[in-house]
């Protein structure tokens, strides 16, 4: 028997007072060859790559660390270093959410 396969962590992309009704990853599916050839598909991300507009994936969600750069009033130096350009995406969308609602 093969062992369970480990979860994926994925950052979300979106800013929950920016579409409260969605949530947005940013991944890039995973296509490579074996060494004899044969082309394979990342197991979690080529399941997303099939998903379609709607369709339902199983996910939970774990607290992030953005906090204190949402409710920033002034400009923030936001370093990404190793998580990706998810996580700054999220904080901007939220960051351009909030100036939309203030007027």
């Amino acid at each position: 028997m093969l062992d369970p396969a480990a979860p994926r962590h994925f950052s979300i992309a979106s800013a929950p007072s920016d579409d409260p009704g969605s949530l947005e990853l940013c991944a890039a599916e995973v296509v490579e060859r074996t060494r004899y050839g044969r082309t394979f598909h990342g197991l979690c991300t080529g399941h997303l790559a099939r998903l379609h507009a709607g369709d339902a994936a199983p996910l939970w969600i774990r607290p992030g660390s953005f906090d204190r750069a949402t409710a920033a009033p002034n400009a923030v130096w936001a370093l990404g270093n190793g998580t990706g350009v998810a996580p700054l995406r999220s904080v901007l969308r939220e960051r351009m959410a909030a100036r939309r609602h203030a007027g």
